[in-house]
């Protein structure tokens, strides 16, 4: 047996009450939700941030080392420098009558490096290309109020 809605209510008007409490709960729990979400969302996005900016100082600081390393090398190998170590090992710059030359059995040099001559170099006037490459503008011009056709 069914009982209709109105006179359910009129029966038992804590059931309207209750249907009205529950509903302004799930939408504060759906609040909740969101919101939480929202924050948890946002302090990732934050940390990400303070992730990025550290890094960014570390790269910072190791270009910084890396140019002052590059710049102790540069200050150690210094052909001055280098040379007045080289004196206080006790080498000297060798005179000709101290160079000694090995002739290695079955060692063959590489052929020097000669560089290609360009396509028309020694070949003034004997190759072959279509007038249509070869004309001026002009010409083309001149040929073409003529009446003149290449086939």
């Amino acid at each position: 047996m069914t009982v209709p809605r109105k006179q359910a209510s009129k029966q038992a008007p804590w059931r309207v009450e209750i249907r009205s409490t529950g509903s302004i709960v799930m939408w504060l729990i759906i609040l909740l939700v969101v919101g939480g979400v929202y924050l948890a969302v946002n302090a990732r996005m934050a940390r990400s941030g303070r992730d990025v900016l550290t890094m960014e100082s570390k790269r910072t600081a190791l270009r910084r080392r890396n140019a002052e390393l590059t710049s102790q090398l540069a200050a150690l190998t210094a052909p001055d420098r280098m040379m007045e170590l080289a004196t206080g090992l006790g080498f000297h710059l060798a005179r000709q009558d101290e160079i000694e030359y090995v002739v290695v059995q079955g060692y063959e040099p590489k052929a020097p490096f000669v560089a290609p001559r360009p396509p028309s170099w020694g070949t003034e006037g004997s190759v072959d290309l279509s007038p249509a490459y070869s004309e001026t503008l002009g010409q083309w011009l001149k040929r073409f109020l003529s009446g003149d056709r290449i086939d």
